[in-house]
């Protein structure tokens, strides 16, 4: 049940890591367009600038590889049926059945008119 939790706040860490971005991003423009323009504190500037770029860099693979709380749950839902169905030799034999069932019946159904 704990895994449920985690996968609702997904939508929260993708939030996080999109003001983060915003915020890094903004300050980083700021600092190399004052590292630009300034010629007595380039250093500092420079400094802010590659502190910044970084986190942006790092809040952006957070926002590429982070999966949205729908996208976890598919994931995590769907991809367990697969694994089951795989593993089973009763559900993999279920396919067959159910055609043979139907044209049964369409057989039946069609042969009492």
């Amino acid at each position: 049940m704990t895994e449920l939790y985690w996968i609702t706040r997904l939508d929260g860490l993708q939030g996080f890591f999109f003001v983060l971005f915003l915020i890094s991003v903004g300050i980083a423009l700021f600092s190399f367009i004052a590292w630009y323009g300034d010629e007595f504190d380039r250093n500092r500037h420079w400094k802010i600038f590659k502190i910044t770029f970084s986190i942006a860099f790092i809040s952006a693979l957070g926002l590429i590889f982070v999966p949205s709380t729908k996208d976890a749950l598919i994931i995590y839902g769907v991809g367990g049926t697969v694994e089951y169905l795989r593993d089973n030799p009763t559900a993999q034999q279920l396919p067959d059945k159910c055609v043979e069932a139907l044209d049964k019946f369409v057989d039946e159904y069609l042969g009492t008119e």
